[in-house]
Formats: C-alpha cells, structure tokens, sequence
C-alpha cells in the first residue's frame, strides 16, 4: 500500500471512531474502537506494544507505551 494511500485511510478511521463515540469515554475505549476501524481497512494494528528505550547511553526496555 503507498504511502499517502495508507496515511488517508488512516485518518478516515480516526474521523470515522471520532463520528461514531461522543466525548467522554477513556482512552481505551477509542483505542478499541480504532484498532476495529483499521481491521475493517484491512490495516494491521497493534496497541500497547513493548519498545526498547535508549537515552543518553542507557537502555531500558517497556512493557507499553503510556
């Protein structure tokens, strides 16, 4: 998938979770919500994924980003 093409559907799934829940909820809720939109595009998707952390030669691996 090109670049743009993906960046596009990707924002028509924001707008598309933004339309559908009011305000009002916790994150998580928009997370899921999200992560079923891109599902329907047919856009991989994980949340809450482990990263490896580097600052000022230290390193330091998560559990999750948040």
């Amino acid at each position: 998938m090109e670049l743009e093409s993906l960046i596009k559907k990707v924002i028509q799934c924001v707008y598309n979770v933004r339309l559908q829940l009011s305000s009002g909820f916790l994150e998580t809720v928009y997370q899921k919500a999200l992560l079923i939109e891109l599902s329907k595009q047919n856009i991989q998707a994980e949340a809450e994924v482990p990263v490896d952390v580097y600052y000022d030669d230290a390193y330091r691996t998560t559990k999750e980003v948040g």
